[in-house]
Order: structure tokens, then C-alpha cells, then sequence
């Protein structure tokens, strides 16, 4: 026996005891009505271990679970009320930083459209000097043409490298990340449900009370009446034994 363990000799003899027998049981089966007496007294064995151990267990932990509820109940009064303090910050961060991603999501597209209008204004200004280029041309005015190209070629060439900044949202500092989640309500159970069953990928969220189920199985007014489409009702005799 460990010198160290919080379960007395005692006890642990007593386990030892009831599991020399017990912990090797698979199946009985019973022919006559002399094994279905002894079986009997076996059951009544069996419950005796299970109430003397766990007796024993309860006079054990009481002590340890009164300490771990006088411990959490401090402890916990206090963490709830920090975790709140937590989620009023945490909610006017989410509000300051969802004000501050619209402004720059508007200065964006602002600035966006201000750099497609520079490419736009850029290409015409492009186009513009290449006619003049080719006028020159036709003229004879080869020098002239030239330098229309020139700058035909350098307004082509600002129209394909112009761009806009991007704008950061200043909310966000080292050590603080924020992401978008979105949060389910159901508003209408039985047009969910319908568009989860219509679904190959919502039906799988779909959860069955298999316990209420049962509860309403075995309830006075559905004791072996209930039929489920897709469910088995299927009858199971449990016994029950007292120990005098």
C-alpha cells in the first residue's frame, strides 16, 4: 500500500476483496430456480460492495469537496465579476474598432477611386500625345513627334504604376487582434429545422433528445405507445433490489 494515498487500507482491502470475484463476471444465465435464487443473493452480494465502497468514498471526498467549494465559491465570485469588467471593455473596443474600420474601409474607396481617376485622366493624356505624335509625324515634324511620344510613354507609363495607399486601422495595436464571427438564433424552430433537413451539410447539425425521448417513452400517458418514424422504441426490463 502506498504510504501516500488518501484511500485508507480499509478500503482498498475491501475493493481488493469484491474484485477477487466480481471483476472477472461476463455473463450469468439461468436455467432453474435454484440458480435464479442464488443469483439473487449474488445481486445482493454485489450491491452491498457498491454501498460499503461507496460509503466509504463519500466519507472520503466530503471533506476534499467542501474545501474545492469554499475555494471556488471566493474564487469565482470575484472571476465572474472580473469577466464582466472584461466584456464591457472587450464591447467598446469591438465598437471603437468596428467605427474605426468603416472610416477606413470609406477612405479606402475614396482613395481608390481617386487613384482610377489619375489612370483614367493618365491613359487620355497618353492617347492625347500619341495623336499628336503621329500628326507630327505625318507633317514631317519628326522631333516633334518624338517628344510626343515621350510623354505619351510616360503618361502609360504612371497609368500602370499609380496606386492607392493602404489604410491601416488604427485600432489595432500589438498584442490586440480582432475578428468578425458570426452568431446563430433560432427565431423559428420548425422552418430551421426543415431548411437543416433539406440540407446534406445543415442535417448533420441536427440533434436528437434521445433522454427526453425516453422520458416521454416511459411517461404514464406514452408507456409502450410511442412510435417514432426513424426512431426504435425497443422494451428493456431493468431490475431494481433493496438490501435489508
Amino acid at each position: 500500500m502506498s504510504e501516500t494515498s488518501l484511500i485508507p487500507i480499509k478500503t482498498k482491502e475491501h475493493i481488493e476483496r469484491a474484485l477477487e470475484f466480481f471483476h472477472t463476471l461476463k455473463e450469468i444465465r439461468f436455467t432453474n430456480e435454484v440458480e435464479y435464487e442464488n443469483g439473487i443473493l449474488l445481486c445482493k452480494s454485489v450491491k452491498g460492495h457498491i454501498n460499503i465502497i461507496d460509503k466509504d468514498r463519500k466519507e472520503l471526498v466530503k471533506p476534499l469537496n467542501d474545501n474545492i467549494t469554499e475555494i471556488n465559491g471566493e474564487c469565482n465570485v470575484v472571476i465572474k465579476k472580473l469577466q464582466h469588467a472584461e466584456a464591457v471593455i472587450k464591447k467598446g473596443m469591438a465598437e471603437y474598432f468596428q467605427t474605426k474600420e468603416r472610416q477606413r474601409i470609406e477612405e479606402q474607396k475614396r482613395l481608390e477611386a481617386e487613384t482610377e481617376e489619375r489612370r483614367r485622366k493618365e491613359l487620355e493624356r497618353a492617347r492625347r500625345e500619341q495623336e499628336k505624335a503621329d500628326a507630327y509625324r505625318e507633317q514631317g515634324r519628326e522631333e516633334m513627334a518624338q517628344r510626343a511620344e515621350a510623354r505619351a510613354e510616360t503618361a502609360a507609363s504612371i497609368s500602370k504604376t499609380v496606386v492607392a495607399p493602404i489604410i491601416q486601422n488604427m485600432a489595432k495595436v500589438a498584442g490586440t487582434s480582432f475578428k468578425v464571427i458570426y452568431k446563430i438564433e433560432v427565431i423559428n424552430k420548425v422552418d430551421a429545422i426543415k431548411a437543416c433537413l433539406s440540407d446534406e451539410i445543415l442535417v448533420q447539425y441536427i440533434n436528437i433528445d434521445i433522454k427526453g425521448i425516453e422520458r416521454l417513452a416511459n411517461s404514464p400517458t406514452q408507456k409502450g405507445k410511442l412510435s417514432i418514424n426513424g426512431i426504435s422504441v425497443t422494451e428493456d426490463t431493468q431490475v431494481s433490489m433493496r438490501i435489508r
